[in-house]
């Protein structure tokens, strides 16, 4: 498979357009002609080299290891000539989903990195009502002890916590590991408040926040080990990267502190650092399709799984900057 990689290789975005168009095409020719008329595919070219011919075995392919290894492998090939930088574009420009061009782009560039801007702090979030946004100034301290969206500046996803309210006493569940008699449930991220279980309140302790929600009273909790060495070190936030972030789960008691976050104004959005274990808030998952609402809900048997929320140790893709704003439901 090496020599016909480096070939589609070898054809820049043409040799692209032509796997992806195989790939939706299910080996016909005819089809994967079609598909590149409607892309703006070069066919002269690609029919000229004789890469139409290999309609047949790059299919072949594609079904045994699937369009994003094929995929990988050609991009990796291509980034050790060109710019990555150029490649990172083209990607974002490709008629693929959100998620896959993420993938490849993490796998010519796994440390895409934005941290905090330096200089004045800004002063404004939003204040929005579900459904209807009203921009107007809000310095964050209006929003402590008041019910917020905490929303991705990439996914639109809501911060949601899953599971069952908290009952008595806050630490009564004694941890938050299935070891300790209670496994926490999951944060993960929605497309819209069901339940009102995407509703926050900022809560001052110190010089860091408790984040509570309102209607499981459960506090953002971050698992995993703290960071090590420099933000980025990790390469990202998937298995295949090589390491996978810890989840983040909604606890009843602030453990070893680790329920405790700083919040650090960044651009117009904000990150959301856990005090402990120095972990970033990030959104994993494809971004929201349509309209808030559409995926009927955060659990499987809806239909539709929400994808988790995770502790990364750097702001991979921008996927860890968040807004947060009033609501008034």
């Amino acid at each position: 498979m090496d020599e016909l990689v480096k070939k589609i290789a070898g054809f820049g975005l043409p040799g692209i357009l032509f796997v992806i168009a195989t790939a939706t095409s299910g080996g016909s020719v005819v089809a994967v002609v079609t598909l590149l008329s409607s892309l703006g595919g070069p066919l002269g070219l690609l029919g000229g080299l004789g890469l139409l011919g290999l309609v047949g075995i790059v299919g072949e392919y594609i079904a045994g290891f699937g369009i994003e290894n094929i995929l990988k492998l050609i991009y990796s090939e291509r980034s050790k000539s060109e710019s990555v930088r150029l490649l990172l574009k083209e990607i974002q420009d490709l008629p693929i989903t959100d998620d896959l061009k993420l993938k490849l782009k993490h796998n010519i560039s796994p440390v895409v990195i934005t941290e905090p801007q330096q200089g004045p702090a800004p002063k404004t979030v939003e204040k929005v009502v579900e459904d209807t946004i009203q921009a107007t100034d809000a310095n964050i301290n209006d929003l402590l002890n008041k019910p917020v969206l905490i929303e991705n500046q990439q996914t639109k996803r809501y911060l949601f916590s899953d599971g069952e309210p908290i009952k008595g006493n806050r630490g009564d569940e004694g941890g938050w590991l299935a070891s300790s008699g209670f496994e926490s449930p999951k944060i993960v991220g929605t497309d819209a408040n069901y339940y009102n279980r995407a509703l926050w309140k900022i809560i001052p302790s110190g010089d860091s926040f408790l984040i509570e929600n309102q209607q499981t009273k459960r506090y953002l909790f971050s698992d995993g080990e703290p960071i090590k060495g420099n933000r980025g070190d990790e390469g990202g936030w998937l298995a295949s990267s090589g390491f996978e972030s810890p989840k983040i789960v909604g606890t009843d008691a602030n453990y070893y502190d680790r329920a405790l976050w700083k919040i650090i104004p960044s651009g117009d959005s904000f990150l959301i650092e856990n005090q402990q274990t120095k972990r970033y808030l990030f959104s994993d998952g494809e971004p929201i399709k349509g309209n808030r609402g559409d995926e009927g809900g955060w659990l499987a048997s809806s239909g539709f799984e929400s994808p988790k929320i995770v502790g990364t140790d750097s702001n991979y893709y921008d996927r860890a900057l968040w807004k947060i704003t009033q609501s008034f439901v």
